[in-house]
């Protein structure tokens, strides 16, 4: 496997690792729980800045291997070319963290949006129900 392969696999493993859990032993018992709303959520979610911060480890990484430093995969001409070009993009290493905070924004609005459609179909159905 290449490093850059590697790097990248690392990169996308630690962005999140998420669960739910819910009552049931079979399948069909868990599934009928979430659908009562049972469930709950658990896990460790990647924040802006965990996700910023995986993107940076990358790039740091790949700068340090230009510079000689942890494995170096590269010809001495193209590593010139390449550390001539991560100076000059310099100015634009805020973009991981304003990528990531536009996607955890995107994620807020979703999770919200979803949140006010299962708690208006929650009360429906019990305004909804029978009173026995």
């Amino acid at each position: 496997m290449s490093r850059s392969l590697a790097l990248v696999l690392a990169f996308c493993s630690a962005v999140v690792v998420s669960a739910g859990q819910a009552p049931g032993q079979t399948r069909e018992q868990f599934m009928d729980s979430l659908q009562r709303g049972l469930g709950t959520p658990c896990g460790e979610h990647g924040g802006t800045w965990a996700v910023a911060g995986d993107a940076y480890v990358v790039i740091a990484s790949y700068v340090g291997s230009l510079c000689g430093i942890g494995v170096v995969d590269h010809s001495a001409l193209h590593r010139a070319c390449c550390l001539a070009f991560s100076i000059a993009s310099l100015p634009f290493q805020f973009l991981p963290v304003a990528i990531a905070a536009a996607g955890k924004m995107r994620e807020q609005r979703e999770v919200g949006r979803a949140a006010a459609q299962l708690s208006l179909q929650a009360s429906e159905t019990l305004h909804a129900a029978p009173l026995a």
